[in-house]
């Protein structure tokens, strides 16, 4: 798969988040698991019925009909006259047993094994369906001389059952003993975040039988052939393909409010931190290279579908399948032979990150708050304090620079404050801009923030004037992106970048003079300011490193189905990852 040209916020409709598999992938995950799992047995059993026509009849019933005695205990290849039991089976009218059982055959290489499914036009899948077990015992001949024959599925053109049907989704229940059909239920601990699963399944309701398999001892158009067609149906509802299954997040029920007499409901506000998916809908992609494959036409085309999974979070509006204009698919990525890339569209993430990252930035936008008073000497004092929950990043168009860093997001923040005095001998005022321009940037697998703080001093004291950027830095903090095999992303932080470019103050022998000193306390104070300020830059970087790695973290869906094995952001900046399909015999649970 090949996330390069990805690009969610240039189709329409935008989809916020996209998981892609290929074909490929979903048929070898899919074979792996119908060969370890193990599937029911099913025995059909024909005699002649009463008007002498081949009719199907119940294990128990044809047993009672051969005096209770052990079918089972025939050897293969026995005949009437040697074998009292099988006497007692001809007597009953016994015609035929078909055993199958549906599953992998036991071939040496699933790889030579037809694909269980392969997609057609929109949402139209060929279904085949294969057998562990497929055998046909019939009793041949007539009169003491019948002989019990078997026809076994060979290990060379084995038996197919091609079906069209349609895929859908269906909701299912958490708690199968609740026996619910919509339901709704908790995810990790969340108790008033609510959820639905819904699968995406093979349609049985509307399948169609394209092909039997020709089987020597079934006639065509017999009873037993068009049992066996029902059979086909039933066995593909009773074993349903399923190709994926989402947690969509409810909203939190409404909070009821009593304030005096009167009752309000307000909104509960969520308690995740992570995307919520609100939506989901399905589309299948036939690309191969930069051309467009609108029906596979044979199977050396078809290998390069892919079925798509598109999401909305958050806003919970609807979406709807999107129009491609890339190919998900490439041979290899270095040494990593994907199965399928997971793509989240660069706004939502960008949004994502935002919400996560403005309180650590809103600590350090501060207001100023000067103060001037007179007394038996003039008093300067300056304070700060958070500004407040206003500050927040915001999307911006894309700036790429020479680095191939791409500037998409900023935060700009000023706080102003000034004050004077006046009295019989000396006049005075100071004045105060604190300013916060932040952006970040992004590029392959990192994320930039470049913060630039500044805090400018105006003081006057009897015309006596000091002023400059008493306190500015730049600070610069570069992070790798990582995620770990169950989706997690993990943020490694680089060295930090601090430019202490703060200017030096010169105060004049006569503002000391006619200061008694006390311009030099003040500015002894920003000294101080400054360094504690200082620390609290450096404070805030570890705090952001600790939110975006901490129980904050996103998270990927589809870490019990997948393995994930890296991440970067594509060249449409939406931030994708490499993806394999889990070892359905590894039990460990990431969620």
């Amino acid at each position: 798969m090949s996330f390069i040209h990805s690009n969610l916020s240039g189709t329409s409709p935008s989809p916020d988040f996209v998981l892609a598999v290929t074909q490929k992938s979903i048929n070898a995950s899919l074979k792996h698991r119908l060969y370890r799992s193990s599937k029911d047995q099913e025995l059909i059993w024909f005699g002649y019925g009463d008007n002498g026509q081949p009719k199907e009849y119940d294990f128990l019933t044809m047993r009672f009909r051969a005096g209770n005695t052990n079918f089972f205990d025939i050897p293969e290849g026995a005949r009437v006259k040697e074998n009292k039991v099988l006497e007692n089976y001809q007597k009953a009218g016994f015609i035929q047993l078909i055993r199958l059982k549906p599953g992998i055959p036991r071939v040496k290489n699933l790889a030579m094994l037809p694909p269980v499914i392969k997609f057609g036009t929109d949402s139209e899948i060929l279904y085949t369906l294969l057998f562990e077990e497929f055998t046909v015992i019939t009793l041949r001949g007539e009169g003491p001389s019948a002989q019990l024959e078997y026809s076994r599925q060979p290990l060379t053109g084995i038996y197919q059952v091609k079906v069209k049907a349609g895929l859908k989704f269906i909701n299912i229940d958490a708690d199968p003993a609740t026996n619910k059909n919509n339901s709704s239920f908790s995810l990790n601990g969340q108790g008033q975040n609510r959820y639905i699963l819904r699968q995406l399944v093979a349609d049985s309701s509307k399948a169609q039988i394209i092909s039997l398999p020709g089987i020597d001892a079934i006639g065509a158009g017999s009873v037993q052939e068009k049992r066996l067609q029902t059979l086909y149906i039933n066995l593909m509802q009773k074993n349903m393909i399923v190709l994926g299954t989402v947690a969509l997040e409810q909203d939190p029920p409404p909070t009821i409010v009593n304030i005096g007499t009167t009752r309000y409901t307000v909104p509960t506000p969520r308690t995740s931190t992570n995307l919520p998916l609100k939506d989901v809908t399905f589309f299948i992609n036939h690309f191969k290279g930069d051309k467009p494959l609108p029906q596979p036409a044979d199977d050396s085309r078809s290998g390069f579908s892919s079925l798509n999974f598109a999401c909305s979070v958050g806003s919970g509006a609807a979406v709807r399948p999107a129009s491609l204009s890339w190919d998900w698919i490439e041979p290899k990525v270095g040494k990593i032979q994907a199965d399928g890339v997971l793509a989240i569209r660069k706004d939502a993430f960008l949004n994502w990150l935002s919400d996560l990252v403005a309180p650590f930035f809103r600590r350090i936008c501060l207001q100023p708050s000067c103060t001037v008073e007179s007394g038996w000497s003039m008093t300067y004092d300056l304070k700060f304090a958070e500004a407040g929950d206003s500050q927040q990043f915001k999307i911006i168009p894309k700036r790429t620079y020479p680095d191939g860093f791409n500037c998409v997001m900023a935060l700009a923040y000023q706080g102003e404050s000034s004050d004077s005095c006046f009295q019989v001998y000396s006049w005075g005022n100071l004045e105060c801009r604190y300013s916060v321009a932040s952006e970040i940037y992004i590029k392959d697998n990192k994320i930039k923030f470049y913060t630039n703080v500044n805090v400018w001093l105006h003081i006057n004291f009897d015309s006596g004037v000091t002023e400059g950027n008493f306190a500015k830095y730049v600070i610069e903090q570069v992070f790798d992106l990582h995620v770990n095999a169950y989706g997690k992303i993990q943020l490694q932080r680089q060295p930090t970048i601090i430019s202490d470019k703060s200017e030096t103050y010169d105060v004049s022998f006569w503002t000391k003079l006619i200061s008694f000193g006390r311009f030099d306390d003040l500015l002894d104070l920003q000294k101080k300011f400054k360094a504690g300020y200082y620390d609290s830059l450096i404070n805030n970087l570890d705090g952001i490193e600790k939110g975006l790695n901490g129980a904050a973290a996103m998270i990927f869906p589809g870490g019990n189905s997948f393995v994930f094995k890296d991440v970067q952001f594509s060249e449409g900046l939406d931030l994708v990852a490499h993806i394999v399909h889990a070892d359905p015999d590894n039990n460990t649970n990431a969620n």
